[in-house]
Parts: structure tokens; C-alpha cells; sequence
């Protein structure tokens, strides 16, 4: 028999409006957006940080173009 596993979710202003207090660990889901947060049991809704993935390393930044006239002259 398959389980189904369903996410506490809603679209963003109602999460705002409502402001719930999610149990420690329990995932909440903007619909609208996306966005989700990590309850800690504690926290209404609104003090909750967003959840971010894993983000990789910042790359080497690039040469810098050649500069233009200064702003006004017409050279």
C-alpha cells in the first residue's frame, strides 16, 4: 500500500495573515512562491527564516571592459 507524504502549505499572504507556529521540523510551503520554511517549534510564521538550498562556489570574476568617456563630455 503507497503512503502519501503532504507538505502544510498555502499561498504566501495567507501564512503572513495567519502566522502559525509550525512544529519543530515540520516544513511549511508557499504555494504561490515556492518558498519554504522550517518550523522550530517556537516561532510564528513571520520570524521564520526561508529555507535556502545549497549554494556552490562564486566563480572567478571577469575582466572589466573598457572604460567610457566621462559622463557629459563628447569625446
Amino acid at each position: 500500500m503507497p503512503y502519501r507524504i503532504l507538505l502544510r502549505r498555502d499561498i504566501s499572504i495567507n501564512w503572513s495573515y495567519n502566522d502559525p507556529v509550525l512544529m519543530l521540523g515540520e516544513p511549511g510551503v508557499e504555494s504561490d512562491t515556492g518558498k519554504l520554511k522550517i518550523g522550530d517549534g517556537q516561532s510564528p510564521w513571520n520570524n521564520l527564516p526561508y529555507t535556502e538550498g545549497v549554494t556552490g562556489p562564486i566563480g572567478p570574476q571577469g575582466t572589466q571592459g573598457a572604460q567610457g568617456p566621462p559622463h557629459g563630455s563628447s569625446g
